[in-house]
Formats: structure tokens, sequence, C-alpha cells
């Protein structure tokens, strides 16, 4: 689909325009297409922007060089998350990498969610080192897949709040803004567009009932009606996101843990449990939080918690069923909550020892 969208802009043609990018896709790709629906471009216009040079390419060297970047991206994002670890863990790091089951299934597919993964280590690796123009980019890329990207986004957003840091979020928003009015200079209507197009996707039938889905909240509702109906998942999703929020309401406010690591991978659990359209190869942002508390979690309990998250999806691969891998890789996006759960439970803790 990326592809597909990079391909026409360089040839003239309007991203949002579907009927425009399907007649075309069925002449560079023919018979390929002819038991497929050709899904909307759902993204705002500065995510096809930044990749238009596929568009030059022919579809087997850009689905190459899309490959290489998904590796420089997850490449640089573990590079971020790892810096300043010792040799010995930074090698384990590379290890869990190669051994997360979603990475693979992200680069088999060629999916868009390692932009997200840069950006949370972009955020991570800024706020820790007070690099504000660093916060701004890992910020931008959130945007790159609203609908999970929005939640973390807004999480980082309310750690901000609480912790009054009001010029970095000033320079956030003046930056978005910006980049929406630009946006609209080139062209006035992508926003309208833009909504006219998730109103359209929200129609396809492979959404209102998405079999593919792999999210918490739409598994659950597939295994109490027998259905996986989106439009239900979603009340589900608000759900579980208030709950969610709630709990993590509770440990900044009795300064149990106020740390951005908490915020940002908590969100990220939440997103994944919560938003309806989530599939398999979204749960690799499951390996930032993961490859964290490997590097900082000492007790056996926790250590257990992640042991279950890098192994049990694998079972569902090994035994080759979809519905399997997607029940269990939201099984492992709970066993990483407990674990992020269990190490605040600890610092209270040492808090009160000390």
């Amino acid at each position: 689909m990326l592809y597909n969208t990079a391909y026409g802009l360089v040839r003239g043609i309007y991203i949002y325009d579907y009927a425009a990018q399907s007649s075309m896709a069925h002449q560079v790709f023919g018979d390929l297409l002819q038991d497929i629906t050709l899904p909307y471009y759902v993204y705002p216009p500065w995510f096809v922007y930044s990749f238009f040079f596929l568009g030059f390419f022919s579809p087997d060297y850009a689905a190459r060089f899309w490959f290489w970047c998904n590796i420089a991206m997850i490449g640089t994002a573990l590079h971020l998350i790892a810096n300043g670890w010792g040799f010995r863990s930074k090698l384990y790091a590379i290890l869990s990498t190669l051994s997360w089951s979603s990475i693979w299934m992200l680069l088999i597919v060629g999916q868009f969610i390692a932009p997200l993964m840069l950006g949370i280590a972009l955020i991570m690796f800024a706020i820790t080192h007070n690099q504000l123009l660093l916060l701004v980019a890992g910020m931008f890329l959130l945007t790159y897949k609203p609908h999970l990207g929005g939640f973390i986004f807004l999480s980082v957003v309310g750690w901000l709040l609480f912790k009054r840091y009001y010029k970095p979020l000033k320079v956030i928003i003046f930056t978005h803004i910006s980049i929406g009015i630009i946006c609209l200079i080139i062209n006035p209507l992508w926003l309208s567009d833009y909504i006219r197009t998730l109103i359209g996707f929200r129609e396809q039938t492979t959404f209102t009932t998405c079999d593919d889905c792999s999210s918490g909240a739409t598994l659950l509702v597939s295994a109490m009606t027998g259905k996986a109906d989106t439009a239900t998942a979603l009340y589900v999703g608000i759900g579980i996101a208030l709950v969610g929020s709630f709990i993590w309401w509770l440990i900044f406010q009795s300064r149990l843990d106020t740390t951005i690591e908490v915020t940002v991978y908590w969100s990220s659990v939440l997103a994944l449990l919560s938003i309806p359209y989530v599939n398999n190869y979204d749960y690799a942002m499951l390996l930032l939080p993961f490859l964290w508390l490997t590097n900082t979690a000492k007790h056996t309990v926790t250590k257990i918690f992640l042991t279950i998250s890098l192994v049990v999806p694998w079972i569902g691969v090994v035994l080759s069923d979809r519905p399997i891998v997607a029940v269990l890789l939201a099984s492992s996006a709970c066993s990483m909550a407990f674990a992020l759960l269990f190490e605040v439970y600890l610092n209270r803790l040492k808090a009160h020892s000390m």
C-alpha cells in the first residue's frame, strides 16, 4: 500500500484518490490484485512524503529497499535503547531482537511499525539526554501510524504536563501545527480528504469484521460473540484504555513511579490491547519494554513474565495457526503489563525500606 501510494504520488496521482490509486495498481500489478481488495492509504500525508522515493523503483527493488529501511530503523532504535549499556547487555539485546517473533513478522510483511519503534526510542534517548530536537522528531514519528502512535503520543504529552516540562511541550505542539499548516498550504483539502478516507476504510468488510486482527479487545469480542466485530471491540477497547489509564494515573499521582519508561511502555502495551485494529506484526513494539526490563529488572518474578512474553508467541508460530498466534501475542502483551506493574511494586517496596 505504501509503495502503491508513493508510485502514484511521483506520477501525479493524489494520495487520497482511492479510485485512481486502485486503477493504477491494477495496471501495475495486473492479475496479482485479482482476488485482493486494495487497502486505503489511511495515514497522514507526511508519511508517504517521507518515502516518496520508493515510487521511482520497480516493486521488487522498492520492497528490498523498504526491507533495509526497516532494518535500519529497528537497528537505530536498538542502539538508542541500549546506549550506555555494557557489552554483555548489548549482546543480549541483539540476541533478544533476533528472537522476537513479531520482529520477523514485521520484516516479512513489510509493515509500518518500525517508525513507531524508532520514535519511541528517540523519545527515551532525548528525555534522558535532554535533546529537544530528538524528542520532537520522536513525537513526529509516532504520528506515522496514528491509531497506535497517537495513544503513546498522548501519554508523553501527559507525562510532560505532570512533570511541568512546558518548553518541550510548546515546541512539540508548534512543530506539529506547523507541519499540518504546511500540508494545508500544499493541499487545502488534505484534512477533509483524510477523514473521508478513514470513513471509507471503516466501511470495508475487512475492517468491520477483522478476523486477522490481534488486538486484545478484538480477540475478547471474538471469543464472546464468535465474530471479530471491530465496532463492538472499540467499546471494549475504550474500557481497557480507561482502566489502564486510571492505573497509570494512580501510579503517577502516588509517586510510585514517574519515569518516562514506565509511562511510554505502559501506554504501548495498552495500545496493543485496546486499539481494535492491531495485527501480529504490531507486537514488535513490545521488544522495547522487554529490552528495558531485561536490563533493569533483577527479580525472578519479572524475569518469568519476560520469558513468557518472549517464548509464548513462538508456540503459535511453530503450530502455524494464525488465531493461536494472535491469542498468544495478546497474552505476551498481558505478561509484559504484569512485568511492568511488578517492577513498580518493587520500586515502592524499595522506597519504603529506605
